[in-house]
């Protein structure tokens, strides 16, 4: 038992979760961020290569994304990826992260998780949902037990092509309405840096 073998369904119903679906954030209110030209060109380039499985997105786009927002708040937040959660093994809140911000911008282990990220399997984003919200619970979890209560927890699953964003507060999983979508790169990194500024 572990994170990834949450369904959305199970893990609302094993921790007594409610889901209510809203707009997270207006869209006609973000400023959207232009994305460097670095990572306009490192995009471009893993166009060059095949993008149909898993490992390759993770590696040429969305590491990449996360990569930019972390530069864009080096001194605010980290970024870990692969890294372990280990929150209550007997809850089955442990196991392997995908991605994962922390309000920890200089420390070598997960420090305050604020936001984890999972790849959907198979190009389809209901696959990760139950795994992104137990991930979730966990960063709750241990930031209850380091004595660091946050209001609300945020997370996201993503194809590479499609982000769909999340967030916990209280025994509540609020799921975005809205999609957000590679070719509006810009909108992406402001939801991305809106979620970042809630912590600073």
């Amino acid at each position: 038992m572990g994170y990834s073998s949450f369904s959305f369904k199970a893990v609302k119903k094993t921790f007594g979760l409610l889901e209510k679906k809203v707009i997270l954030f207006d869209k006609q209110r973000l400023e959207g961020i232009k994305p460097t030209d670095l990572l306009l060109s490192i995009l471009e380039r893993g166009k060059q290569i095949s993008l149909n499985n898993e490992k390759s997105r993770s590696e040429y786009i969305v590491a990449q994304i996360l990569l930019e927002v972390k530069e864009r708040n080096r001194d605010i937040i980290g970024l870990y990826s692969g890294e372990n959660l280990e929150a209550n093994k007997e809850q089955g809140l442990n196991g392997e992260c995908d991605f994962i911000l922390a309000k920890s911008p200089s420390s070598s282990t997960i420090e305050t998780p604020i936001f984890c990220l999972v790849e959907a399997e198979n190009e389809n984003l209901m696959s990760g949902l139950g795994q992104c919200v137990a991930q979730m619970l966990g960063a709750q979890m241990i930031n209850e037990k380091e004595g660091t209560k946050l209001s609300q927890i945020y997370g996201c699953v993503t194809t590479g092509d499609d982000w769909l964003f999340l967030k916990l507060q209280d025994n509540i999983i609020y799921t975005d309405i809205e999609k957000y979508y590679i070719d509006n790169l810009p909108l992406i990194l402001a939801a991305f840096q809106t979620i970042v500024n809630q912590y600073i």
